[in-house]
């Protein structure tokens, strides 16, 4: 699971102080900017000549992340928690224990999967773990299921792999528990059911299990499965740190940085990531580079976030290597290298960065550290935009508005339009909703683009509260038709 702090920049921004603010669910920092053009603006056909003009208004993002990543799971951008990695299930032992024969049968086919003192036998390995369940050993039964849900020897079969984490998750397994909510919300072998997947994520948080109370804490926090509670979310975060669970760490840590449900504690956040820096988190270590990079709790410093950023990248961190990029961008505590930002947002994009992804669109429409290249531009802010980065959608409706590259394509303008509507984005709100109050691209219809205008209003766009401002001031129930 990821949750970041963006800070959203354009290529023309000042350096003023910058501000908090949370959109699409995630926690943005956003910075002033003096002389960068609008992105939108209130008439719709000075939209389609301001957008994308010369470049001006694309939006280059330093992930500057206090972010949750969980070594050897597949929790990430968004995503519900799950146990991935190895086949080797966390410590909490199921309610019904195997016998000593079949423990050892599913502990052999671990050593197979793993290649620890054997070569490496993935069909060994399923050959004791199917041994090692047919006498009972829940363990070797949520094995089994992961061996499905990852395609090892058998074909990848997410009906088969739910099947095993059921089975194991019946007999007391919290691993398994955590596996077959992970499944059930995200819809693999079966339909979505936000409410099932919260219970399973209950049964193995009160059974104990860290990897259960961070899954419980993701469902509160997202509001699956119930209404969203963030004062419960945090204390399932703390008990989860508690019992040593890194990403709850970062996790706590995150909510007193960014001061939700309590108030902005950068001591208690440092506390946090400190704790989460020893248990060697990587996205911990970007979390102390966040802090200095904003000077908060601690006096800024770029050189010390580097080094952050630095360790944070050798360990794997995507977002800590965007933010390296970032700085050599903007040149903060470092001598300004486009061709070094280049090669770090190319590594952090290669890493699943989708904000790097944005950035390397950015520098090849600009030709900063790389040649101009309009179809490489297009390629990368694509990717972006489909690995779900909202501005990147943002983009890529204003690309195909303008004709970037091509011919103006309406259609596919408003698909991405509506993509990233869906995804929270104010900005395609007040631009969809422009277009359908004025018919253009779409049937006309002012009653939702109205709706959607003033959704973009309530979701702080200012071009759409300045619109409806203006139109309250005339006397209007509605948008003046320009």
């Amino acid at each position: 699971m990821t949750v970041a702090c963006w800070q959203i920049r354009t290529m023309a921004q000042s350096r003023n102080a910058g501000v908090l603010s949370e959109s699409c669910g995630r926690f943005v920092l956003r910075r002033r900017h003096s002389c960068a053009a609008k992105f939108l603006s209130h008439s719709f056909t000075r939209i389609n000549r301001e957008l994308l003009q010369r470049g001006r208004g694309m939006t280059f993002i330093i992930v500057t992340t206090f972010s949750v990543g969980v070594t050897g799971s597949a929790i990430a951008q968004n995503k519900p928690v799950a146990v991935g990695g190895g086949l080797s299930a966390p410590v909490e032992a199921p309610r019904q224990l195997a016998s000593a024969q079949a423990i050892q049968l599913w502990k052999r086919g671990l050593r197979y999967n793993e290649g620890g003192g054997v070569k490496r036998d993935y069909r060994k390995a399923i050959d004791c773990f199917r041994q090692s369940a047919a006498q009972g050993c829940a363990r070797a039964m949520a094995s089994l299921g992961l061996m499905y849900a990852k395609g090892h020897v058998v074909p990848r079969n997410f009906t088969k792999a739910k099947a095993w984490y059921t089975k194991a998750a019946r007999r007391g397994d919290t691993a398994a528990m955590c596996m077959l909510a992970s499944e059930i919300l995200n819809g693999q072998g079966g339909k979505k059911d936000a409410s099932a997947a919260l219970n399973w994520y209950r049964k193995a948080a009160l059974a104990g299990s860290p990897l259960g109370q961070f899954g419980l804490g993701i469902c509160r926090q997202k509001g699956f499965g119930e209404p969203q509670d963030m004062v419960k979310a945090l204390a399932w975060y703390r008990k989860a740190a508690n019992a040593g669970m890194p990403a709850a760490m970062v996790k706590a840590g995150t909510f007193y940085a960014l001061g939700k449900v309590v108030p902005v504690d950068n001591k208690k956040a440092r506390q946090w990531f400190a704790k989460g820096v020893a248990a060697h988190s990587a996205r911990a270590m970007a979390c102390m580079g966040n802090l200095y990079f904003r000077g908060a709790g601690v006096e800024q410093n770029y050189h010390n976030a580097m080094q952050w950023y630095k360790k944070a990248a050798a360990a794997g961190d995507a977002g800590a290597m965007n933010n390296i990029g970032g700085l050599y961008l903007y040149g903060q505590g470092v001598h300004r290298s486009y061709r070094r930002a280049a090669a770090w947002f190319h590594r952090a994009a290669g890493a699943g960065s989708t904000s790097a992804m944005l950035n390397i669109g950015g520098l090849y429409l600009r030709g900063r550290g790389v040649p101009k290249d309009p179809k490489k531009m297009l390629y990368w802010f694509r990717e972006a935009a489909k690995g779900g980065n909202v501005n990147a959608m943002v983009n890529m409706a204003a690309i195909n508005l303008n004709g970037m590259g091509g011919k103006p394509d309406q259609r596919r303008a408003i698909f991405w339009f509506r993509k990233a509507v869906a995804a929270g984005s104010p900005r395609a709100m007040y631009a969809l909703g422009a277009m359908y109050y004025n018919g253009q691209g779409v049937p006309q219809d002012q009653t939702k683009g109205m709706d959607l205008i003033r959704r973009a209003a309530a979701a702080g766009s200012r071009q759409a509260q300045q619109a409806l401002a203006k139109a309250a001031k005339n006397g209007q129930s509605t948008m003046p038709n320009k």
